[in-house]
C-alpha cells in the first residue's frame, strides 16, 4: 500500500508540468499568428488600399488646372534607363517663358481646344538685362468663350508661371503675357484663322536641326529615333553602358553623330557632369587628354555639344583648347548655350570659323503638348531666320512627341544635319 501511495504522489507534478507546458505552446502560437497577420496587413499594396478607399489611380483623375505651380525639373521616368540628370536646372527669363507656353496649353485644353490650332504669327528673339527669351506673336482662331478664356488663362498664368501676368487687350480680342513686367507673348484672336506657313528668308527654304543629347543608356532609345521620318542628330556621351551601341545605330541609319561632351557646371558638385568632364582647373594638356579618350568613345562623331558646361564655357583658354583640337581635326563644336556668357563665339570668331548654337531646349517642360509646342515655335524660328537648331532629351514625352510630329510637321522646314549649315 505504501508502494501504491508513493507512485500517486509522483504523477501529480507531472500532470502539472505537462499542463504548464500546454498554456505556454498555445500562447506562443497565439502570439506568432497575430504577428504574421499583422505583418501581411503591412505589406498589402497601397493601391488596393486606395482603391478601397475610393482614392484617384491616376493623374487623369484630377483638375487640368492644377492647384499649385508644378515641378518644372526634368526628372526621368523611373521606367527609362537615361542619366538621371540631364543638363543644368535654368532659371532664367526664357524659362519664364516656357511656363507661359504650358499655362497656354492648359488653357486650351480645359477648354476643349487642340493646342496645336495655337500658330506661331513670329516668333523675336529678344534681350533683357543680358537674358534671350523668344517673343511669341501667336494666332488663335476666335474661342466661342472669350471671356471664359480670359478668365482660365489669367488663372493659369497666376498658378504656372513665377512672376506672370496678364493684360487684356479692348473687347477680349488680344492679350499680352508678362513676365516681372517684361512681355513675352502676344495673343491675338482671327476670325479667319489661316496661318501663313510658307514664309522663306531670301528666296531659301526655311531649315531645321534636331538634336537629341545624352544618349548611350538604350539602344531601343537610339532604334525609335532612327525610325522616324526625318534625320536626328545623335549626341551620345563617352562613358555610358551603350555609348559604343547607340553610336553604331546613328552610323549604321546614316544619322549624324555627336560625341556629347562633359563640362564642368556652376552647380558644380550638386550636378555632376559625369565621366569624362573638362574643369577649368585643368593644364591644357589635360583638357586634351580627356577629349582624345572621349572622342575615342564615340567613333564616328563628327563633331561636338557641350554637356552642362555653363562654368566651363565662360573659361576662354579652356574653350580654346576644346576649338582648336576640333578644329584640327576636321571637326564642329555645337554651343549647347548653357550660360548667357558662353565665349564660344567669340572664340569661333577670332578663329574664322562658323558659329553654331542651340536656339530652343524642346523639353525643359516635360509634357507630350508641351514639347509639341516648342517644336512649332522652332518651327516659326526657322521660317523667320532661315534656320534653328532645337535640342530635346531622350525623356519618353520628347519621343512620343516626335513620333507624333512627324505627321504633322511643316512640309516647308526642311529637316537637316548641323553639317548642313556650315
Amino acid at each position: 500500500m505504501a508502494t501504491k501511495k508513493s507512485r500517486k504522489k509522483k504523477s501529480a507534478p507531472q500532470n502539472e508540468h505537462w499542463f504548464l507546458r500546454y498554456h505556454i505552446s498555445f500562447w506562443v502560437v497565439v502570439v506568432v499568428t497575430t504577428l504574421l497577420a499583422l505583418i501581411v496587413v503591412l505589406r498589402l499594396p497601397q493601391d488596393r488600399i486606395d482603391q478601397k478607399n475610393g482614392a484617384p489611380k491616376t493623374i487623369a483623375d484630377h483638375p487640368v488646372v492644377p492647384r499649385s505651380k508644378p515641378d518644372m525639373r526634368p526628372v526621368p521616368s523611373p521606367s527609362v534607363t537615361e542619366p538621371q540628370v540631364y543638363e543644368e536646372q535654368e532659371n532664367t527669363l526664357e524659362t519664364r517663358a516656357k511656363e507661359v507656353d504650358l499655362a497656354l496649353i492648359q488653357t486650351l485644353v480645359l477648354m476643349g481646344y487642340d493646342p496645336s490650332g495655337l500658330e506661331h504669327g513670329a516668333v523675336d528673339i529678344r534681350t533683357d538685362h543680358g537674358q534671350e527669351y523668344h517673343f511669341q506673336h501667336l494666332e488663335l482662331a476666335t474661342p466661342k468663350d472669350k471671356e471664359r478664356f480670359a478668365t482660365i488663362l489669367e488663372k493659369n498664368v497666376h498658378l504656372l508661371v513665377e512672376g506672370g501676368s496678364l493684360t487684356v487687350g479692348p473687347g477680349n480680342t488680344s492679350f499680352t503675357v508678362k513676365v516681372f513686367g517684361v512681355p513675352t507673348h502676344e495673343i491675338i484672336f482671327q476670325d479667319d484663322h489661316r496661318p501663313n506657313r510658307n514664309a522663306v528668308v531670301s528666296g531659301k527654304k526655311a531649315r531645321m536641326v534636331i538634336v537629341v543629347d545624352d544618349l548611350g543608356r538604350s539602344v531601343d532609345v537610339g532604334k525609335r529615333l532612327a525610325a522616324l521620318t526625318f534625320p536626328i542628330t545623335f549626341s551620345v556621351m563617352p562613358h555610358e553602358i551603350r555609348t559604343s551601341q547607340v553610336a553604331a545605330v546613328a552610323r549604321d541609319t546614316r544619322n549624324e553623330l555627336l560625341l556629347h561632351l562633359p563640362m564642368e557646371p556652376e552647380s558644380y558638385p550638386a550636378a555632376d557632369p559625369g565621366q569624362g568632364a573638362l574643369f577649368v582647373g585643368m593644364r591644357p594638356e589635360q583638357i586634351r587628354e580627356v577629349l582624345r579618350n572621349d572622342l575615342a568613345m564615340v567613333s564616328g562623331a563628327r563633331g561636338a555639344n557641350n554637356h552642362m558646361g555653363s562654368r566651363f564655357t565662360q573659361n576662354r583658354m579652356g574653350v580654346e583648347v576644346v576649338v582648336d583640337f576640333f578644329r584640327a581635326r576636321g571637326l564642329f563644336f555645337l554651343d549647347s548655350m548653357t550660360s548667357k556668357d558662353s565665349c564660344v563665339r567669340d572664340v569661333e570668331s577670332a578663329r574664322g570659323l562658323p558659329y553654331l548654337r542651340r536656339n530652343i531646349f524642346l523639353d525643359n517642360v516635360r509634357d507630350e503638348k508641351a514639347i509639341l509646342f516648342q517644336l512649332r515655335k522652332a518651327e516659326s524660328l526657322a521660317r523667320k531666320r532661315g534656320y534653328a537648331v532645337a535640342i530635346g532629351h531622350p525623356y519618353p514625352e520628347t519621343l512620343r512627341a516626335l513620333e507624333t510630329w512627324q505627321r504633322m510637321r511643316d512640309q516647308n522646314v526642311a529637316l537637316v544635319t548641323l553639317k548642313d549649315l556650315l
